[in-house]
């Protein structure tokens, strides 16, 4: 149960609480549950407060301190940009049924960023964001500007983590030496099996399906490099028709055993290809594969059934819905900047352009403006948010909110899902605590996930 002005919850067995304002976990008897709820209903009624606790008995006032004294909410949020996205390419060799841009050029027109533009864009970037700490590279398809992607590295140093989003269908040696050399972390998107994947993911030039190909340059990544670590799918009705997600990541896994997994709901008003919700015995299902995964020493399967765990470990507050125009931000091949690329194309969050003449003269009045309208949207501010479970690591995809006023738009009826979500993980750890799996499970899950926050970043 849930109880709101102390942001607790106890496990239905009466035996775990978890303290979510410090993410503290105690196993409790009897005694201390019924004086936790006495405490509680007394606070709920206005009758104990700071000022007569001392008139309380020792325990019922040590419960008081550990629980229901200094309850503010946490609130904490980067503001300094950490993580750009560089779309190296605004062209695609694919035409993905689902695809949210236009297949790859957003509607800006296709465009490969040339390597002399590259070294510009490595140029403002240090100028402009000395901070910036991971560069992931984007499209269409990054791959098709490669040579771009190396003058970045070559410009940006080894010191800085590199990501590269690909759809697996252009490999050759030069590529995985680039690879190798700056040691870029390689996320694939494949949708699941040969008869899923070639539903949507198919060549622009003949309509055939690319899995073939993808799963030949997949096994050569494997072979090659340690740096293919993560498969990205997206998830759509004829797929879960037939599969559950973590049936498509059981075969994912076994096919590519990679570190990690991500599954993601596609994003489209077309109702063929929109899923349907989940119901609560098919969450129960998934946070289930999530934590045996974990005790197995599989991988980590990067969705909002492991978020909850993931946070709670990481003690992470996060204040915002998403990192998006704030610590995290897009660059474009023609060097338009925008929040994330969901954004490119919506003229009123554009946040500026490289002078590729020159590269000190940007309006950084602009891109503040752009960027200090996102970081007001935070949960602190939603009375709704406020008194949720999920408070502190719910995410939210703003570019996949379709409304101008974003703000308007945040609270829906996903937030149910989440709550449950939440529950469900807490009572399935409450379970590993008392069943003697928790070291196992705690020790598995830091072990795997050292930088896991910028794998989160981009997935979910």
């Amino acid at each position: 149960m849930y109880y709101e002005k102390a942001n607790v919850y106890i496990t239905n067995d009466k035996k775990i609480l978890f303290d979510l304002n410090k993410y503290d976990i105690y196993e409790i008897d009897d005694e201390t549950f019924n004086l936790f709820e006495e405490i509680y209903f007394e606070v709920e009624k206005g009758v104990l407060f700071d000022e007569n606790i001392n008139e309380s008995t020792p325990k019922k006032k040590e419960i008081y301190e550990l629980l229901f004294r200094f309850r503010n909410y946490n609130s904490s949020g980067e503001r300094e940009t950490t993580q750009i996205r560089i779309h190296t390419s605004n062209e695609c060799n694919l035409k993905c049924k689902y695809c949210y841009a236009n297949h790859g050029d957003y509607n800006q027109g296709q465009a490969i960023m040339t390597e002399e533009i590259a070294e510009k864009v490595a140029d403002f970037i240090k100028l402009n964001f000395p901070k910036v700490k991971v560069i992931v590279f984007f499209g269409g398809e990054p791959l098709l500007g490669f040579k771009a992607i190396g003058k970045i590295c070559e410009k940006m140093g080894k010191e800085t983590h590199y990501i590269v989003y690909t759809n697996l269908t252009i490999l050759n040696e030069e590529i995985i030496k680039l690879i190798n050399e700056y040691s870029i972390n390689v996320t694939g998107s494949i949708d699941g099996p040969k008869e899923i994947h070639d539903l949507n993911r198919v060549y622009k030039r003949n309509g055939r399906g690319s899995f073939d190909i993808v799963r030949h340059n997949a096994r050569k990544l494997m072979e090659e490099t340690e740096y293919f670590d993560t498969v990205d799918a997206v998830y759509t009705l004829p797929a879960q028709k037939k599969y559950s997600k973590h049936q498509i990541a059981e075969y994912l896994y076994k096919e590519f055993k990679v570190k990690y997994i991500a599954i993601g709901d596609v994003i489209t008003e077309d109702e063929t290809l929109k899923v349907e919700k989940e119901k609560v015995q098919d969450i129960e299902k998934e946070v289930e594969y999530v934590f045996d995964n974990i005790i197995a020493d599989r991988f980590i399967y990067l969705n909002e059934y492991s978020l909850p765990l993931i946070s709670f470990f990481s003690k992470s507050y996060n204040d915002n819905f998403c990192t998006t125009g704030i610590s995290n931000i897009t660059i474009t091949a023609s060097g338009d900047i925008w929040p994330c690329q969901l954004f490119i194309g919506r003229n009123e969050y554009h946040m500026g352009k490289i002078d590729f003449n020159d590269i000190t003269n940007f309006d950084f009045k602009k891109f503040n403006k752009v960027s200090d309208n996102f970081y007001k949207i935070k949960k602190s501010r939603f009375s709704e948010c406020q008194k949720c479970i999920a408070r502190y690591w719910c995410v939210k995809c703003l570019g996949a909110i379709q409304k101008n006023n974003l703000e308007e738009n945040i609270i829906t009826s996903e937030c149910i899902n989440i709550r449950k979500i939440t529950e469900i993980v807490l009572e399935k750890l409450g379970y590993y605590i008392l069943n003697g799996n928790f070291e196992k499970l705690y020790g598995n899950l830091r072990k795997t996930t050292k930088g896991i926050e910028d794998k989160f970043l981009n997935v979910v």
